[in-house]
């Protein structure tokens, strides 16, 4: 989770700070820290779905506790943010529920578009725990193809961000992330092991083959997505501070991620009435940075206060 938050800061350098075209498309790779999280969401809560059901637990209790973590942190994040906008004159009130409820996302494309998929994806993940018992392997292909069949010509839209159907697809091409780190789970469970290199050069041969047929980058994130995460588990974990640093991002990765989107919004405006210069917006993006991981940890400590409130009523 650490390494997919760090990918997404860098990802979102470039949506604020203009950069030489090379190091742009370079740190564009970055958006494929969704899809790490993704798929390491899906391992993870293949092992809590495969401990619920083998204790007889509570499905219930499992949503409490897995929903409303996202749910808590989401809303003390965004609330002010849309008051924010609201008293800036940006938003009515029902534009700022609009985007609260992730509505927004699906019809205009405005809104955290992660969590409007993140939150569907848990709600149908013991579903998708039963379906991907039996013959996972050809389940999970056979999925993957659906997902890039059905995105496959979604940059083809003039009207992309106002499309219902765009934004549809926009979240089905980065589900297969999440069904791979669900079916990686069953084999993690199993005590089955990989063979790194062998699958280093197996997932950039994918990778490159995947580039060629639909020429844009985003289809390659899923196989990506398991050379990173084969290259930190082999290389990068065994640095013990860098192991430190990523254990910390991951802790505070959702956090992380929604101050970074709504903190920029604050430190515009606060520069442009301070006048404050900055070159290039790279100082107010660093200070969001500094400033997001700050208070990330400190939202990340309140909202699992609540939440352990709200278990123990």
């Amino acid at each position: 989770m650490g390494f997919s938050a760090i990918l997404i800061l860098l990802c979102h350098f470039i949506s604020y700070v203009t950069v030489p075209s090379a190091l742009n498309y370079i740190l564009s790779i970055g958006n494929v820290g969704v899809d790490v999280f993704l798929f390491l969401s899906g391992m993870g809560l293949w092992f809590s779905l495969d401990s619920l059901y083998n204790s007889n637990g509570s499905i219930i209790i499992w949503y409490k506790k897995r929903i409303l973590k996202i749910i808590i942190s989401y809303t003390i994040v965004i609330i002010p943010f849309t008051l924010w906008r609201i008293l800036g004159q940006d938003w009515s009130l029902f534009d700022a529920l609009l985007f609260f409820s992730t509505v927004m996302y699906w019809f205009n494309h405005n809104g955290v578009w992660f969590i409007a998929m993140i939150i569907p994806l848990y709600i149908i993940s013991p579903v998708l725990y039963q379906f991907l018992r039996r013959n996972r392997i050809i389940k999970t292909v056979v999925f993957i193809i659906l997902c890039y069949a059905l995105s496959y010509n979604i940059f083809d839209y003039s009207t992309e961000g106002l499309s219902f159907i765009y934004n549809v697809k926009f979240v089905v091409l980065r589900i297969p992330a999440f069904i791979v780190g669900m079916c990686t789970g069953i084999y993690v469970k199993e005590g089955k092991k990989i063979k790194p290199y062998y699958t280093a050069i197996l997932v950039l041969m994918a990778s490159a083959l995947m580039l060629i047929l639909t020429k844009h980058l985003v289809f390659t994130y899923l196989f990506l997505t398991v050379f990173i995460l084969v290259f930190v588990a082999k290389f990068i974990d065994k640095i013990q501070i860098c192991t430190k640093v990523l254990r910390f991002m991951g802790i505070i990765s959702l956090e992380s991620y929604l101050l970074n989107i709504t903190l920029p919004w604050y430190f515009i405006c606060l520069f442009k009435k301070a006048n404050i210069p900055d070159y290039n917006n790279v100082g107010m993006y660093l200070i969001v940075v500094f400033i997001g991981i700050s208070i990330g940890f400190a939202i990340n400590k309140l909202s699992n206060n609540i939440l352990g409130l709200i278990q123990n009523r």
